[in-house]
C-alpha cells in the first residue's frame, strides 16, 4: 500500500504537501480503502498561527462537550439527560460561534478579492497573495476539524453517509473553506504475483446494490495483464476496464467473468471483490484521525458519527 502522511493534532504543516490532507479512513479491507480527503477550494481563507490555534482549541473543547454530553444522554436518569442536553446545546452554540467567525473572515476575503478585481479593471494590476505551504496546511486543518466536528452532531442521523458529507460540504463551501471528498485507493501493487491478483475490485454505493466505480463513473478497472491459458498474455475488458454504470455488483461481476472464461496459466479464474466504501461495522481501535460511521444494513446513519 502507498504510505501517506497521517495528520495528527501535532502536525508540522511545513512538511505537508499543500494539496492533500487526510480526514479519516471510512472503510478498508485487504484490497481497497476509502479515505475522506480535504479538497482545496479555488479561493480559501488563510489562517495565521494564532488564528489556527484559537479555532482548533475551541473545536477541541466543543468536541469534548459533545462526547461528555453523549455519555450523559446514554443514562436513563432525568438529571443526566438534562445535563447532557445542556452540554449539547452549549456545544452547538460554540460551534455556531466558530462558523460565524469563519464566515466573517470569508466576507473579508471576498471584499479584498473585489478590491483587487476593481483595481485590475482600472489598470493597476494587483496580484492575489499566494498561499504558502504552511498557510495551506493550517487552512486545510481547520476544514478537517470543522468536518470532524460537524459529523459528531445529530445532523447526519437517519441520512446516507454520502448525503451527510454533501450537507457538511455545502456548509464548508458557504464558509469559504476547503471541502471533503472520498477517494478510493486500491492497496495492490502492480506485481501480478501478489495474493488476490486475479480479483477485480468492484466499488459499490452505500447500499451495495449498484456499482459506482472508484471515480463515481461506474467504470471498473483491472491493473494487470491476464496470462490466459489458451490465448496467452492479454488485456481484459476494454483496455482493462468494464462499464458497470447502473449495474448491480452481481451483474457487473457476470460481465467481467464472461469476458474472461479461461483460467490463467496458474490455474486461477478471474474473480470479483466487492468493496463498499462506507464502513458498516465501524472500527474498534480508537484513533484521532479516523471517522467512525455506524451504518445499518440499509446504508443509513442511524446514530451520529463520531471521531476516534
Amino acid at each position: 500500500p502507498s504510505q501517506r502522511n497521517r495528520a495528527s493534532e501535532e502536525d508540522d504543516f511545513s512538511t505537508l504537501a499543500p494539496r492533500r490532507l487526510e480526514v479519516g479512513v471510512v472503510n478498508s479491507d485487504e484490497f481497497a480503502e476509502s479515505i475522506l480527503m480535504v479538497k482545496p477550494a479555488e479561493t480559501s481563507i488563510k489562517f495565521d498561527t494564532e488564528e489556527h490555534a484559537k479555532l482548533t482549541s475551541i473545536l477541541a473543547k466543543t468536541r469534548e462537550l459533545v462526547e461528555t454530553s453523549r455519555s450523559l444522554l446514554s443514562n436513563s436518569d432525568t438529571q443526566s439527560q438534562e445535563q447532557g442536553k445542556e452540554m449539547m446545546d452549549l456545544a452547538m452554540e460554540m460551534f455556531t460561534e466558530v462558523k460565524d467567525h469563519v464566515s466573517k473572515l470569508n466576507m473579508m476575503l471576498r471584499a479584498e478579492a473585489e478590491k483587487r478585481s476593481l483595481a485590475n479593471e482600472e489598470g493597476s494590476a494587483v496580484e492575489a497573495p499566494v498561499m504558502g505551504v504552511e498557510e495551506r496546511g493550517r487552512t486545510m486543518d481547520v476544514s478537517r476539524k470543522m468536518f470532524q466536528m460537524a459529523v459528531t452532531f445529530p445532523e447526519c442521523v437517519e441520512r446516507f453517509l454520502n448525503h451527510c458529507i454533501a450537507t457538511i460540504n455545502r456548509d464548508l463551501r458557504k464558509l469559504g473553506l476547503d471541502t471533503i471528498e472520498m477517494v478510493v485507493h486500491e492497496k495492490r501493487s502492480l506485481l501480478p504475483d501478489q495474493d488476490g491478483y486475479n480479483k477485480v475490485v468492484i466499488v459499490t454505493n452505500d447500499l451495495a446494490d449498484r456499482v459506482v466505480g472508484r471515480l463515481g463513473d461506474g467504470m471498473v478497472t483491472y491493473p494487470y495483464m491476464w496470462n490466459d491459458s489458451k490465448a496467452g498474455l492479454r488485456t481484459l475488458g476494454v483496455d482493462g476496464k468494464w462499464n458497470c454504470l447502473g449495474l448491480t455488483p452481481d451483474q457487473c461481476c457476470s460481465q467481467i467473468t464472461e469476458s474472461c472464461p479461461n483460467e490463467d496459466k496458474r490455474g486461477n479464474h478471474i474473480a470479483c471483490h466487492i468493496f463498499v466504501p462506507y464502513s458498516i461495522d465501524g472500527v474498534k481501535k480508537k484513533r484521532d484521525d479516523r471517522v467512525i460511521i455506524n451504518l445499518s444494513t440499509d446504508g443509513r446513519v442511524h446514530e451520529a458519527p463520531v471521531i476516534g
